[in-house]
């Protein structure tokens, strides 16, 4: 997925926000990712947790403005 790295240790599914260029915000392709990613993750009979964290110096720093001003992005699952 482009805005995240995934991985497995055992049971549990790490999902790692990579946009350590801006600070990890949300924007239309991570939203997709994502939900992509918990949908994965919740069809995974060997997944029994989900543990997220973010590259760089923060975890998630909220909605990218810059990209909610444009307003271009088509949602994929409508959220």
């Amino acid at each position: 997925m482009e805005t995240l790295d995934i991985s497995d240790e055992g049971p549990i599914r790490v999902i790692t926000l990579n946009r350590p260029e801006a600070l990890n915000a949300l924007n239309g392709q991570m939203t997709d990712d994502l939900a992509d990613a918990f949908l994965e993750a919740g069809e995974a009979a060997s997944v029994k947790v989900v543990l997220m964290t973010g590259a760089g110096k923060a975890f998630w720093a909220g909605a990218d403005l810059k990209e909610m001003g444009n307003k271009t992005h088509q949602p994929k699952y409508g959220f």
